[in-house]
């Protein structure tokens, strides 16, 4: 009998941690001299920083922007996103090194306690909602668009004008 390989879940059980306080200070702090805007220009002075700093100002610019932002939540290298201020992100959620996450203003991006977004997943978030314990693997996409004009009638391969 051949012996078979186990891969424990270690992401889904791992226990909370709360941020420490300072995290969140640093948030307000930020907000109150840069401004929602000048937040995501700052973002991209260090989106591509692996650096225990460059980690902690990435954590601090989306809990200062986003609708909500959960405890223990770690964003890779290189993320993107599009409308942060739409996001609602839970705890222990960990995005993937070059994710990118395209919300819409009019609409909200719901990402739930536990959640795994893989390396260059990429997310088309108008009204997403990623619920609990979800994993998603690398360069795993997700598209929600939708088209609201009817395609041009056409005949015999021709489009009429």
């Amino acid at each position: 009998m051949k012996k078979k390989s186990v891969v424990k879940a270690i992401h889904g059980v791992a226990v909370l941690k709360n941020d420490p306080v300072f995290e969140v200070g640093l948030s307000r702090h930020l907000l109150s001299s840069y401004g929602r805007d000048g937040l995501v220009e700052l973002y991209s002075s260090f989106s591509n920083g692996h650096g225990e700093i460059d980690f902690l100002i990435k954590k601090a610019i989306w809990r200062a922007v986003a609708r909500s932002f959960g405890n223990s939540v770690k964003t890779g290298a290189g993320v993107g996103f599009k409308h942060m201020e739409t996001f609602e992100t839970g705890d222990n959620v960990i995005i993937g090194d070059h994710a990118c996450i395209r919300g819409r203003f009019d609409w909200k991006c719901r990402i739930g306690n536990h959640v795994w977004l893989g390396p260059q997943s990429f997310l088309d978030a108008r009204n997403l909602e990623i619920e609990d314990y979800v994993g998603r693997g690398p360069g795993a996409k997700t598209l929600g668009s939708e088209h609201i004009r009817r395609p041009r009638e056409s005949h015999g391969g021709v489009e009429n004008q």
